[in-house]
């Protein structure tokens, strides 16, 4: 998920920077995500049955999950 806001000079982008102990992509800047989770299957899902929106409905969640106490 791509976080962005008209900022004072122009377009911010929300990014995290990963821990240098993190064993994927250390020190990186990234944008911030998740996965779907096996709870997350729970979740019922309003639609055609051909398309899953599971990750869809649950991107704000992991943002917000990931950026707790960051972000002001």
């Amino acid at each position: 998920m791509v976080v962005v806001r008209d900022g004072d000079n122009g377009v911010e982008v929300l990014l995290l920077r990963r821990t240098s102990k993190a064993a994927f992509a250390p020190d990186r800047f990234v944008f911030p995500g998740g996965s779907v989770d096996a709870s997350d299957q729970r979740l019922p899902i309003i639609g055609p049955p051909q398309v899953d929106e599971r990750g869809r409905a649950m991107a704000p969640a992991e943002v917000l999950d990931q950026v707790a106490g960051v972000v002001d």
